[in-house]
């Protein structure tokens, strides 16, 4: 067993990138159905249930929902 000679650590330089500035976004806003399904992957993952392949056209129909609905169902799904 050989000993190879330990060399001295090196000093490491954290460089942290500045935060968005919200006054040069682009004006975009997510259409309705587009963050609905957001949310559903979300509390989704969240809660430990990957969503199946299959899945995405129950989660493209319960992106069709009332947001007051969508809520409801969100609340069960993450109640586990």
């Amino acid at each position: 067993m050989s000993m190879l000679p330990s060399r001295p650590p090196t000093p490491r330089t954290t460089t942290f990138s500045h935060p968005p500035d919200p006054n040069q976004r682009l004006p975009f806003a997510l259409p309705a159905a587009d963050k609905r399904r957001l949310d559903v992957h979300a509390a989704l993952t969240t809660t430990g249930i990957p969503p199946l392949p299959g899945d995405l056209d129950a989660i493209k129909a319960l992106c069709t929902l009332d947001d007051r609905t969508l809520t409801t169902v969100l609340r069960w799904i993450t109640s586990y």
